[in-house]
């Protein structure tokens, strides 16, 4: 049984092409905790002859409140990502262009 104090936040984040409703594998999310950056590749394969959702997780104790798409086209764009501990779909095309 766990009877830590809970602590920080968390964020789902799946990426999908609108067009097709598939989760484009290999998009590359970044996310900022205070002054640090995690980043987080969005696969659907987590050891041989297995699957797992195409989704990332991130953990944080200063979440902040957007986070950075680049595409497996080399395309990156900006999302808000409003309240965390949540999950959320963010949409190719959706977010602001960044350069």
């Amino acid at each position: 049984r766990n009877d830590a104090v809970r602590s920080g936040s968390w964020l789902r984040i799946r990426a999908i092409d609108r067009s097709s409703g598939r989760p484009l594998l290999g998009a590359r999310i970044s996310a900022t905790d205070g002054d640090r950056t995690i980043v987080r590749t969005l696969s659907a394969a987590s050891s041989y002859g297995t699957a797992t959702p195409a989704m990332v997780h991130f953990g944080a104790r200063n979440p902040g409140s957007k986070v950075i798409v680049r595409w497996p086209s080399g395309e990156r764009e900006e999302f808000a990502t409003g309240d965390w501990n949540r999950t959320i779909d963010l949409y190719r095309g959706e977010g602001k262009a960044v350069e």
